[in-house]
């Protein structure tokens, strides 16, 4: 297969060179984001290759913002709601999509902020990209929960998947 032929995303082959993707030759796209019935909500993405054939490996980085600024979630990878397995070299051809999953608890005993931006940054690059989170791209706000402690409330914790070629390997298993 030519590297920039559009085709399936697939773990690189040992001894393939192929370039990291860089943020300027992709796109963070929110996918409709959904509670599971246990009061987690769960967050996909897919990160689109705009570009020429490159690579990906390993997990994205999250930062939700309100007007106040960047809201202090701790983020884990791997957990409770999405995939533990290790980060594996991602071929993402021209115009295919990876997918990453980024899941939070509810709230239990008060919201305290309400997020208004979200920024994406993905594996091995410097700067962010902002994903607004309006109706028009389907998530809502994510909010931060009021506890005593940070550590205390499981609400605020984000679990974040490594990239991953088919949503359905971005979750628990």
């Amino acid at each position: 297969m030519s590297a920039d032929v559009p085709g399936t995303v697939r773990v690189l082959r040992p001894g393939d060179h192929v370039p990291r993707c860089s943020a300027q030759r992709v796109s963070v796209i929110a996918q409709q984001r959904f509670g599971g019935e246990t009061g987690e909500t769960e967050m996909p993405f897919e990160v689109l290759n705009i570009g020429p054939a490159c690579s990906l490996r390993g997990y994205p980085t999250v930062a939700f913002r309100d007007k106040r600024g960047v809201i202090p979630f701790v983020a884990v990878h791997g957990g409770r709601y999405v995939t533990g397995a290790a980060p594996e070299t991602l071929l993402v051809p021209k115009s295919a999509t990876a997918r990453f999953l980024v899941a939070k608890y509810r709230c239990d005993i008060a919201v305290q902020r309400q997020s208004t931006t979200l920024e994406v940054g993905l594996p091995g690059t410097a700067r962010p990209q902002a994903v607004h989170t309006t109706a028009q791209q389907l998530i809502k706000p994510v909010t931060y929960c009021a506890s005593t402690s940070q550590a205390s409330e499981s609400g605020n914790v984000l679990y974040v998947s490594p990239i991953e070629p088919d949503v359905a390997d971005t979750y628990a298993r």
